[in-house]
Protein backbone atom coordinates (compact mmCIF):
# COMPACT_ATOMS: atom_id res chain seq x y z
CA UNK A 1 0.00 0.00 0.00
CA UNK A 2 1.41 3.30 -0.92
CA UNK A 3 1.98 6.21 1.46
CA UNK A 4 -0.15 8.86 -0.06
CA UNK A 5 -2.87 5.64 0.94
CA UNK A 6 -2.16 5.64 4.18
CA UNK A 7 -2.04 9.41 4.60
CA UNK A 8 -5.71 9.66 2.89
CA UNK A 9 -7.14 6.81 4.43
CA UNK A 10 -5.47 6.39 8.10
CA UNK A 11 -7.45 8.05 10.86
CA UNK A 12 -6.47 8.72 14.45
CA UNK A 13 -9.37 9.30 16.63
CA UNK A 14 -6.31 11.97 18.18
CA UNK A 15 -7.20 13.89 14.75
CA UNK A 16 -10.53 14.99 15.24
CA UNK A 17 -10.68 17.97 13.02
CA UNK A 18 -7.74 18.01 11.27
CA UNK A 19 -7.03 17.59 7.81
CA UNK A 20 -4.20 15.85 6.29
CA UNK A 21 -2.18 18.56 3.79
CA UNK A 22 -0.83 16.32 0.93
CA UNK A 23 2.20 18.16 -0.27
CA UNK A 24 4.50 16.98 3.32
CA UNK A 25 2.00 14.54 5.41
CA UNK A 26 1.50 17.01 7.82
CA UNK A 27 -1.36 17.44 9.51
CA UNK A 28 -3.87 20.72 10.03
CA UNK A 29 -6.22 21.89 11.23
CA UNK A 30 -9.31 23.99 10.97
CA UNK A 31 -9.10 27.24 11.33
CA UNK A 32 -11.53 29.34 13.25
CA UNK A 33 -14.26 31.39 10.91
CA UNK A 34 -13.53 29.13 8.34
CA UNK A 35 -15.92 26.84 6.62
CA UNK A 36 -16.04 23.61 8.56
CA UNK A 37 -17.35 20.27 6.90
CA UNK A 38 -20.88 19.18 6.98
CA UNK A 39 -22.06 23.39 7.27
CA UNK A 40 -23.63 24.97 4.08
CA UNK A 41 -22.21 26.72 1.87
CA UNK A 42 -24.99 29.73 1.05
CA UNK A 43 -28.25 30.77 2.44
CA UNK A 44 -31.49 29.79 0.45
CA UNK A 45 -32.95 32.42 -0.93
CA UNK A 46 -36.06 33.83 0.04
CA UNK A 47 -39.30 33.03 -1.82
CA UNK A 48 -40.04 35.91 -4.07
CA UNK A 49 -41.88 34.51 -6.79
CA UNK A 50 -45.43 34.47 -5.33
CA UNK A 51 -48.18 37.37 -6.46
CA UNK A 52 -49.64 37.43 -2.49
CA UNK A 53 -49.40 35.09 0.56
CA UNK A 54 -49.53 31.37 -0.50
CA UNK A 55 -52.47 29.90 1.19
CA UNK A 56 -55.00 32.71 1.17
CA UNK A 57 -56.91 31.73 -2.26
CA UNK A 58 -59.34 29.33 -2.98
CA UNK A 59 -59.39 25.52 -0.99
CA UNK A 60 -57.71 22.55 -2.08
CA UNK A 61 -56.02 24.36 -5.01
CA UNK A 62 -52.17 25.30 -5.61
CA UNK A 63 -50.06 27.12 -7.74
CA UNK A 64 -50.07 24.58 -10.36
CA UNK A 65 -53.14 24.58 -11.02
CA UNK A 66 -53.68 28.44 -11.56
CA UNK A 67 -53.64 30.02 -15.21
CA UNK A 68 -50.51 32.16 -14.14
CA UNK A 69 -48.51 29.77 -13.54
CA UNK A 70 -45.59 29.49 -16.12
CA UNK A 71 -42.69 26.56 -16.89
CA UNK A 72 -39.63 27.71 -17.96
CA UNK A 73 -37.75 25.10 -19.98
CA UNK A 74 -33.73 24.91 -19.96
CA UNK A 75 -31.80 21.74 -18.94
CA UNK A 76 -34.56 21.99 -16.55
CA UNK A 77 -37.78 23.47 -15.59
CA UNK A 78 -38.49 26.77 -13.83
CA UNK A 79 -41.71 27.09 -12.23
CA UNK A 80 -42.57 30.79 -11.90
CA UNK A 81 -45.63 32.90 -11.47
CA UNK A 82 -46.77 35.58 -14.58
CA UNK A 83 -48.14 37.90 -11.96
CA UNK A 84 -44.13 39.01 -10.89
CA UNK A 85 -42.63 38.67 -14.04
CA UNK A 86 -41.01 42.20 -13.32
CA UNK A 87 -39.34 40.47 -10.69
CA UNK A 88 -38.10 37.57 -12.02
CA UNK A 89 -34.76 37.25 -10.90
CA UNK A 90 -33.25 34.13 -13.15
CA UNK A 91 -32.71 32.47 -10.13
CA UNK A 92 -34.17 30.55 -7.41
CA UNK A 93 -35.19 33.72 -5.62
CA UNK A 94 -38.57 34.26 -8.04
CA UNK A 95 -39.28 29.84 -8.57
CA UNK A 96 -42.74 28.86 -6.94
CA UNK A 97 -43.62 25.38 -5.86
CA UNK A 98 -46.33 23.84 -7.75
CA UNK A 99 -47.87 21.98 -4.74
CA UNK A 100 -47.79 25.44 -2.74
CA UNK A 101 -51.78 25.96 -1.62
CA UNK A 102 -52.96 28.95 -4.04
CA UNK A 103 -52.51 32.60 -3.17
CA UNK A 104 -55.88 35.33 -3.27
CA UNK A 105 -54.96 36.07 -6.73
CA UNK A 106 -55.38 32.21 -7.97
CA UNK A 107 -57.55 32.06 -11.14
CA UNK A 108 -58.26 28.42 -12.75
CA UNK A 109 -57.22 27.59 -15.93
CA UNK A 110 -59.09 27.64 -18.84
Amino acid sequence: MSAIHLLLFDHHEDDAGAQPDLCDGARVAYSEGLMEPGKKKRKEPRPQGYATQPGTGPEGETCGSCKYHEVIRYSKNYHKCALTRGTWTHGRASDILVRTPACSKWEGKE
